[in-house]
């Protein structure tokens, strides 16, 4: 195995770092050419000494916006949602603002900073999570500033269920992870029976906790996905690959966004660019996309 030397180092780097950062446990792979290497390192589940292994379901929290955000560009590439439209074109319900905003701003995170994620600790229905971000107007003009929120992704989530007439969940699994072959991703479902489900933990005056309880169902367009590693390599492989989105338009979401002074749109005063959904890097001369996420117990 071309990888076996460098893996047992790697394995070794893992073991010792989540001893250090006190890290209970963790699924970890890359892909590379034909070759692919997944692996589950410490536990699953602490009270039940469950081990981590390959097809362990997570949490996902905000990669789950790559997606939202690769579903509206799909929407868009079928001539049912216009990037630069208002988003109250697409839900009605969102009250008029003081400005315009558009679902590309909401994408690229310049769209006023809309307050409240929706969140709670029960599940609520599309229409009442829309009418809680709905409480409260935006301040700051849209295209002016970056203020990543996960309330405007659950917007762009509304608008691919009134556009598509299909559920999030239900649009997302059949345009986008069934095609790429992702059977164990899906919105988080807190009473239903999830496959290798992993517990979540945090730490507390330096101890690790049972993470407190969280509905993340209802972040779904902002991060309420679920899955496995081996589903996350699918992703990053056939997101890019022509197989749900068109080259052109694959072009259009990996596109860097300016504000209207002119300064490209991303973390760190746009050291990293955030485009519709991935997170741009320019690296070696080269670019590296990503997305990342975190929520209570990941």
């Amino acid at each position: 195995d071309a990888y076996a030397e460098r893996l047992r180092e790697f394995e070794e780097f893992v073991r010792v770092n989540m001893a250090k950062d006190r890290i209970p446990g963790l699924t970890i792979g890359f892909s590379r050419d034909d070759h692919t290497w997944v692996k589950g390192f410490g536990y699953a589940d602490l009270e039940n000494k469950t081990p981590a292994h390959a097809d362990s379901a997570y949490r996902l929290a905000s990669i789950t916006k790559s997606m939202t955000g690769e579903a509206v560009v799909q929407l868009a590439e079928r001539g049912k949602i216009d990037l630069d439209a208002e988003i109250r074109t697409y839900v009605p319900d969102y009250p008029k603002q003081k400005w315009p905003v558009t679902v590309r701003q909401l994408l690229v995170h310049t769209g006023g900073g809309q307050t409240g994620s929706g969140l709670g600790p029960e599940n609520v229905t599309t229409k009442d999570l829309v009418a809680r971000i709905s409480k409260y107007p935006i301040e700051v003009e849209p295209g002016t500033r970056y203020v990543y929120t996960t309330s405007g992704y659950n917007l762009l989530g509304a608008a691919i269920e009134n556009v598509s007439g299909k559920s999030f969940e239900a649009y997302l699994r059949e345009n986008l992870w069934l095609p790429l072959g992702m059977k164990d991703t899906r919105i988080d479902d807190v009473r239903g029976l999830v496959p290798n489900r992993v517990r979540g933990y945090d730490l507390a005056d330096g101890e690790i906790k049972n993470a407190p309880f969280v509905d993340v169902s209802t972040r779904r367009g902002g991060g309420g996905a679920t899955g496995t590693v081996p589903d996350l390599l699918r992703w990053a492989r056939g997101a890019f690959a022509g197989k749900v989105l068109a080259p052109k338009w694959t072009d259009e979401m990996l596109a860097p966004v300016a504000t209207k002074a002119g300064r490209w749109v991303g973390l760190g005063d746009g050291d990293e660019y955030y485009t519709l959904g991935w997170i741009i890097k320019p690296y070696n001369g080269s670019l590296a996309i990503r997305n990342e996420g975190s929520q209570k117990g990941t």
